[in-house]
């Protein structure tokens, strides 16, 4: 397949429509230009790489999947033996063991603050997070509100691509 550039087709399509006027339909164009420079090939070969490339993403998550379950299971089988190495040092009533694969130790537990009612702590002593409810905010913009610091756009267009 040969290289075709955005401007070449767009030049083509455009002589194209100056030929044969307003009348030309999507696929009548479409064809004609498959005709002059293959856009039909281009096309084909731009939805089997996104059709692959799909592919790839679903055996890929497939995969994470797969692995993240496995390294749940080791972090499982990492803090069963941190526990068991615990109770064999608690049992032993050492706080320090050398041994040739490791120097393992028992520390003294850290003060930390447990909260137990959320709604009884002073917000003073809170942190809080501003984040824009964008639904509240669209609704009240659509509604012909003005919203300081909010306004409506229009994203760019967007591809579908149907294959069975």
């Amino acid at each position: 397949m040969k290289h075709i550039d955005a401007n070449t087709i767009a030049s083509v399509a455009q002589m194209i429509r100056d030929m044969c006027g307003d009348d030309l339909d999507d696929m009548t164009l479409l064809d004609t230009l498959d005709g002059e420079i293959d856009t039909g090939d281009l096309l084909d070969a731009l939805i089997a790489d996104e059709r692959a490339a799909e592919a790839m993403q679903k055996a890929i998550a497939d995969q994470m999947k797969g692995m993240a379950e496995r390294k749940e299971r080791f972090a499982r089988r990492q803090a069963a033996s941190r526990s068991a190495m615990m109770r064999v040092m608690e049992a032993a009533g050492v706080r320090k063991a050398e041994r040739p694969r490791a120097t393992i130790s028992l520390a003294v537990g850290r003060t930390k603050v447990d909260i137990t009612d959320l709604e009884t702590v002073p917000t003073q002593l809170c942190q809080m997070k501003k984040q824009p409810d964008r639904t509240a905010i669209k609704k009240a913009l659509e509604a012909g509100e003005t919203v300081p610091g909010a306004e409506l756009v229009t994203g760019g267009d967007t591809l579908t691509v149907r294959a069975s």
